[in-house]
């Protein structure tokens, strides 16, 4: 009797997973615009609407335009998010991975609001804030 409830609770933890990574995706696919970094060694910085710096989701694909004074750098290819540690002493939390780096990014995703960045394993990292466009 007890491994037909253990079975039951598996299902049910699985199928809730799955229905999370489907809305995440949907939430997520999309055009976003850069509004704002917060540290590293540049400092904070907030950014005009139309600035050029953006990110497109669709699937599990993306493509980045980064934009400075004088170079247009563009990136394209796979994503993952999880929940994960990113290192031993840091907390359980959602995870960005680009192109299967070795380095996963912190990540958020709420009313319209995208945060991904450094996590609490590297001291000298940033954050950034997207706002959907499209």
């Amino acid at each position: 009797m007890k491994f037909k409830y253990y079975i039951i609770v598996a299902c049910i933890v699985l199928a809730g997973c799955k229905k999370e990574s489907a809305r995440l995706a949907a939430d997520l696919k999309g055009t976003w615009e850069l509004t704002s970094v917060y540290g590293d060694w540049g400092g904070n910085h907030e950014y005009e609407p139309g600035n050029g710096n953006i990110i497109i989701f669709n699937g599990d694909t993306y493509y980045q335009e980064i934009k400075t004074t004088d170079t247009t750098y563009k990136l394209s290819g796979t994503f993952i998010i999880y929940t994960g540690k990113p290192c031993d002493f840091a907390r359980e939390q959602k995870l960005i991975t680009f192109d299967n780096s070795e380095y996963a990014g912190s990540f958020s995703l709420s009313g319209g609001k995208l945060t991904m960045g450094a996590t609490e394993c590297i001291a000298d990292g940033s954050t950034s804030t997207y706002r959907k466009i499209e």
